[in-house]
């Protein structure tokens, strides 16, 4: 039942007619229903273990300020600390309810109470910080599960670098190399239950090559899973993974691909088994040791020295370090995703001096793979203003 004054109205109706009901139920529990495992001794003695861990946690971090009022509040996930002015008052709380059942006596059971009568916790208040008397919102990383504030990186790249030209059709616009994301890749192709790894990794090639169809050369950029800058991005996506799998040629998967994805060790099993398939046929295969934003962009500056370049991704870091970038190359680079390809020199000349300069600093500061996202101020608001 939400807590709230409809809530306890509604409870307080109800209550009288369901008194009887509870009290056969509670009579029904006492004969037959056996001891409440709560109350078991195993269940018991494991909660004393717990106690005793958590003791000696704040024994051995002591999260208290030996120099702070002892009457004092603070709340450990945000740090608001309460004084003696507000109106925080969750240490009386049971005194705070003798008081409102004294004032609700003799009132209908569908009246209700000031909130200001009610306890106040330290989540009512509101403290936001002051810079040059204008109010700063901040937010930190949730203690929890320390995941970074998520930076809208696609809105950006779509608002402030994809929208300043139009897209282009390269149907009939051969490049000399095509470089590929792996991550990207192995999301794009779909395979059906019942499918031996080889018929997979076939299914996967016959793409690539569907890509690479006006390419001289194509180069797949994978990246390494054993520690990622992206690692609090992949847990926030991760929904429901697998167990690790066995992967040989004729293995038969019964796995749904979303779930066998979802784990980093198959996933890496399934690169190595992709990287030999296409290595058979002369496709060049990079894998890093983490990210492989970097090695992509690497890749296609050099491949343009000799000739144009497409880059397939759909990263938003690979589209700023291409523009940042792309002054360094003699021939065009192009950036295909799936809302059309781009060409990044445009992209760059469309940018103002000022924004050119600073795109790298502005897209890192404003959030990325390893800085979290400003609360209340995102990336684009930020790059207009240069």
């Amino acid at each position: 039942m939400r807590n709230s004054d409809s809530g306890h109205r509604c409870w307080v109706l109800i209550f009288n007619h369901f008194s009887s009901v509870n009290q056969h139920m509670e009579e029904g529990v006492k004969k037959h229903c056996p001891l409440h495992r709560d109350l078991a001794k195993t269940q018991m003695k494991q909660d004393a273990e717990a106690i005793e861990l958590v003791l000696k946690w704040f024994e051995e971090i002591n999260p208290f300020d030996q120099d702070r009022d002892k009457e004092l509040l603070v709340s450990f996930s945000t740090g608001f600390t309460s004084t003696r002015d507000d109106p925080v008052n969750a240490e009386r709380a049971a005194e705070v309810g003798r008081e409102i059942q004294i004032k609700l006596g003799g009132r209908s059971a569908t009246s209700t109470m000031e909130v200001k009568l009610k306890v106040q916790a330290l989540s009512s208040l509101r403290k936001i910080p002051k810079v040059s008397e204008k109010k700063i919102h901040l937010d930190s990383l949730n203690n929890k599960n320390q995941k970074m504030n998520k930076a809208n990186k696609a809105g950006f790249s779509k608002t402030s670098l994809k929208d300043l030209t139009d897209p282009l059709d390269l149907t009939n616009q051969p490049s000399s190399t095509l470089v590929v994301d792996g991550g990207w890749l192995l999301y794009m192709v779909k395979w059906e239950q019942g499918q031996s790894s080889q018929e997979i990794a076939n299914s996967y090639l016959r793409y690539l090559q569907g890509l690479g169809c006006r390419s001289q050369k194509i180069i797949v950029v994978f990246d390494g899973y054993s520690r990622l800058p992206k690692d609090h991005d992949h847990i926030r996506r991760t929904k429901k993974s697998c167990c690790d799998l066995q992967i040989r040629p004729d293995l038969i998967h019964w796995t749904p691909r979303a779930k066998f994805l979802d784990n980093t060790h198959n996933k890496s099993e399934l690169i190595h088994l992709l990287s030999s398939t296409f290595r058979k046929l002369h496709i060049t295969v990079e894998q890093c040791d983490n990210d492989a934003d970097t090695l992509i962009v690497r890749e296609a500056l050099a491949a343009a020295r000799d000739g144009s370049v497409e880059v397939q991704a759909e990263d938003a870091d690979v589209l700023v370090m291409l523009v940042h970038h792309s002054p360094s190359t003699n021939h065009p680079i192009y950036l295909t995703t799936s809302k059309g390809s781009y060409d990044v020199r445009r992209i760059r000349e469309a940018l103002s001096e000022r924004q050119r300069r600073y795109l790298l600093f502005c897209h890192a500061f404003t959030g990325c793979d390893t800085v979290s996202a400003i609360a209340g101020h995102g990336k684009t608001a930020l790059f207009d203003r240069l």
